[in-house]
């Protein structure tokens, strides 16, 4: 059983605060953590807590059982790498005599963007939207590619060209390395599957069909061309980067004090991004929202020019088998000829 007063003692001597101002914890029930605030020189953090590996279904994968701890060590390697506001990762620990693992991140101030947005002036929203813009550009700006058993940086805009072939650091993005040549489609779709909105175990030869599209998406003529190079790399995704993820300042809306969300995240071939950020166009606006979209979009390509080749024909097939595959109920009857730019699916009964 989870040993809550014996996390709140451990929180108590290490930040020096009375037990008593830690808390209270509210229970999320879907993503089984529990969550606290508590202030440290007028300084408030969030101490989030999950029960360890042992106590949690068999059924979930490692980096889900692991959650705290990838977040923790994504958080320190997005702080020292990118120039992206995301909270500050403080501390983390795990014991199996507490049965719990926990987490102590700062507390970025700031309003969820949906909040806001009808409050806010055209200007407002026009400069919003271009410090998006940078962010998605900032994250990307890092790429890597695959070498058969480990991620290595391949490129970074900021020193202006390719780096050479480096191991990533033992902590941070060091534990991607497990990953091994299995890509994010197969990560994805070979564990669980969301079916009417239920995740749902996918069956040993749905694995095989799954092994099927990637291997079609990994051996396509179009990637072997050099002038792909840059889009062909990974790079990591904030799975839920939309504007629910978006902090800005209470007082000026038009400035951004940080990017949160970040429980977990994907390394993802860049031919697999499409910069549309605002999905859900009705609740922000209908149409007047595509400007916006467009507006991100472009700023992200100012910024990486060579990403323009996503909009090119050679990189929309593979950005639809790679999206299409994800989400179908049977891979068997997905059809795409790769290198035609067309594509067929099949419709689910």
């Amino acid at each position: 059983m989870l040993n809550e007063q014996a996390i709140i003692a451990s929180i108590s001597e290490h930040f020096k605060v009375p037990p008593g101002t830690i808390g209270p914890f509210e229970f999320n029930d879907e993503v089984c953590e529990k969550k606290a605030m508590f202030l440290v020189d007028s300084r408030p953090y969030m101490l989030t807590v999950r029960p360890c590996a042992l106590h949690i279904d068999e059924k979930l994968t490692r980096s889900e059982k692991e959650r705290l701890k990838n977040q923790y060590e994504l958080l320190k390697y997005i702080d020292e790498c990118f120039r992206i506001p995301v909270p500050e990762a403080i501390m983390y620990r795990h014991d199996a005599a507490v049965g719990a693992e926990w987490m102590v991140r700062s507390h970025i101030p700031g309003r969820p963007l949906p909040e806001v947005w009808v409050n806010m002036t055209s200007e407002e929203k026009r400069k919003v939207c271009i410090r998006i813009g940078e962010i998605w550009a900032t994250l990307l700006s890092k790429r890597w590619r695959n070498d058969g058993i480990r991620w290595a940086c391949d490129y970074d805009s900021s020193k202006g060209g390719l780096l050479p072939l480096e191991s990533l650091p033992e902590r941070g993005t060091g534990r991607w390395s497990s990953i091994g040549d299995m890509d994010f489609l197969v990560q994805t779709a070979t564990v669980r599957r969301k079916i009417d909105g239920v995740w749902t175990p996918v069956a040993p030869h749905e694995r095989a069909d799954v092994g099927a599209v990637v291997s079609r998406i990994r051996t396509a003529p179009i990637l072997a061309s050099d002038h792909l190079r840059a889009i062909r790399n990974f790079a990591i995704e904030h799975p839920e980067f939309r504007p629910d993820v978006i902090l800005v300042d209470s007082s000026d809306y038009s400035k951004v004090t940080g990017v949160v969300g970040w429980e977990y995240h994907y390394m993802v071939p860049v031919y697999a991004l499409r910069f549309w950020f605002f999905k859900d166009r009705n609740r922000f606006g209908g149409y007047a929202v595509d400007v916006l979209n467009v507006l991100i979009m472009r700023v992200v390509y100012e910024n990486l020019p060579e990403l323009r080749l996503l909009t090119s024909t050679d990189a929309v097939p593979l950005f639809h088998l790679y999206n299409l595959a994800l989400r179908s109920r049977n891979w068997r009857k997905l059809g795409l000829n790769i290198n035609s730019g067309s594509y067929i699916v099949n419709k689910q009964k």
